[in-house]
Formats: structure tokens, C-alpha cells, sequence
């Protein structure tokens, strides 16, 4: 189910695929997708950024 971090965020994160079978197998599954139009102001000042800085 996608969930919001607050109502004014800007990303949605999906974590509707995950699945366990005890015993033999764990899916983890999470997108996380964000609208343009909000993104910019909290994703233009990363790009200057090296890796490193980013991490």
C-alpha cells in the first residue's frame, strides 16, 4: 500500500510486494516515486553532490 512520509512530501514509497513463505523465501519489494513539480527544490541541491557526500 503506497504510503506518504507527511502530506507535503514529496516521494510515495510502495511496499505492496513484499512476502515470506516461513522457512524458505523472503520478497522485499519497495519503489519509491516522487512528483516533479514538488521534488526539485529538495533534490536540486544533491546533484551537485558528490557520492560520497550524498552517502
Amino acid at each position: 500500500m503506497p504510503e506518504k512520509d507527511s502530506e507535503d512530501s514529496f516521494y510515495y514509497l510502495n511496499a505492496y510486494q513484499d512476502d515470506i513463505t516461513p522457512g524458505q523465501k523472503m520478497t522485499i519489494l519497495h519503489n519509491i516515486s516522487f512528483n516533479d513539480w514538488r521534488a526539485g527544490p529538495h533534490i536540486a541541491p544533491l546533484v551537485t553532490l558528490t557520492r560520497e557526500e550524498v552517502t
